[in-house]
């Protein structure tokens, strides 16, 4: 009982990977050296040729992430000492970001840019809430 089709896979559709697991192999092999893609045993990690055009690119430095952290701090604590700061640093980091594309700190820095200038705008709304509120103390007669 030496047949070769007696087992449990078929010798001519099934073969042997480099584990020794039975993997499949595909229905017509020319296709793949058609498209110029090397044979591959599948079920094992391809490689992908990265030779197409990208290169390393360097970025200028911005201080958006210390922006970003003063923003921050400016909402915790700091208030207007850390949000004005922010706004500077944040549009000089834009400027940077928005002349070279794709920079990697151009979100970050966007972002400090709208803390800073929402915490000083809170800030104001803050201020004349107070204002209006001694106003109106002063004229109740509540001082």
């Amino acid at each position: 009982m030496n047949d070769t089709n007696s087992g449990f896979w078929d010798e001519n559709e099934y073969a042997n990977n480099q584990q020794g697991m039975p993997t499949q192999i595909p229905p017509s092999q020319s296709n793949y050296y058609q498209q110029g893609i090397p044979n591959q045993i599948h079920g094992q990690p391809s490689t992908i040729p990265l030779n197409q055009g990208i290169s390393a690119s360097f970025y200028p430095e911005t201080s958006a992430m210390t922006a970003i952290i003063l923003a921050a701090l400016s909402f915790a604590m700091c208030g207007l000492f850390t949000a004005i700061p922010a706004v500077i640093m944040a549009r000089k980091a834009l400027d940077i970001t928005d002349n070279v594309p794709n920079h990697p700190d151009a979100g970050t820095a966007k972002a400090a840019f709208i803390l800073g200038w929402v915490n000083i705008g809170l800030f104001i709304l803050g201020i004349l809430f107070w204002l209006a509120f001694f106003a109106l103390g002063l004229s109740f007669g509540w001082y």
